[in-house]
């Protein structure tokens, strides 16, 4: 017996409720999905796009221009480090990089706190040498 289905106990018999695990992957393969969705995972990013929504407008506002330049630069900075470094060049190893280019991507990749610097590549390619 699983956690759904029934339960027999004596004469009568008690239906149980799907976990909700298994409810979350009825929901992903009634959608098509061919993988596991992360939940955890989703939830976590799901938040912090909330907050990101919520927060500036009601305690960081109003901002100095200066902190919205420096915004957009570690935007796009930071931007580069992920696609540019993680995924181009570690990952697909599309192109060389010298070492001060290599140091300087993996900063502005580090910038968004993904956690382990080299999870794409360790998706796509089982062994990478970083520099």
């Amino acid at each position: 017996m699983g956690a759904s289905g029934s339960l027999r106990t004596g004469k009568e018999e008690v239906q149980l409720r799907p976990s909700l695990s298994e409810t979350f992957r009825s929901f992903e393969k009634s959608l098509g999905f061919q993988n596991d969705i992360k939940w955890v995972n989703f939830i976590l990013i799901a938040v912090y796009h909330i907050l990101f929504i919520y927060w500036p407008y009601h305690y960081a506002l109003p901002v100095k221009w200066q902190t919205v330049v420096f915004a957009c630069i570690m935007y796009v900075a930071s931007g580069f480090g992920v696609t540019g470094g993680a995924h181009r060049l570690w990952t697909h190893k599309a192109y060389k990089a010298t070492l001060p280019l290599k140091l300087f991507l993996l900063k502005n990749d580090e910038v968004l706190k993904r956690g382990k610097q080299m999870d794409m590549s360790d998706i796509e390619r089982p062994v990478v040498a970083v520099l």
